[in-house]
């Protein structure tokens, strides 16, 4: 029972990223998705905040709160992995810019 639910909420975790992305895929055009892309600043601020800033910020949970070394490296793993599928979902219920989300998500 338990490895059926798993299986299922694999299964619809990828639908659901999956159908986030085709609906903001379909909804824009290329040009506009890459559009936030020429500005080199907030693209350097995005890609520091990513791979250094929020890596560091783990390794600094796992220093404050000791912990299991297979979670701690399971938090570091999650931290460098940038770019989560549901950041469309979530733009999209802020109101913001969807076209952004999507770039940043391409990064």
């Amino acid at each position: 029972m338990r490895a059926a639910l798993a299986q299922a909420a694999s299964i619809a975790i990828t639908i659901f990223a999956l159908s986030s992305m085709l609906s903001v895929g379909l909804a824009y055009r290329i040009g506009l998705i890459i559009g936030p892309l020429r500005e080199a600043r907030a693209v350097f601020r995005a890609l520091v905040a990513n791979f250094v800033l929020v890596p560091l910020l783990a390794v600094g949970i796992e220093r404050v709160i000791p912990m299991d070394p297979a979670l701690a490296l399971g938090l570091f793993l999650l931290a460098g992995s940038t770019g989560a599928p549901f950041l469309i979902k979530l733009a999209s219920a802020a109101r913001r810019d969807l076209a952004l989300s999507a770039a940043l998500l391409l990064l």
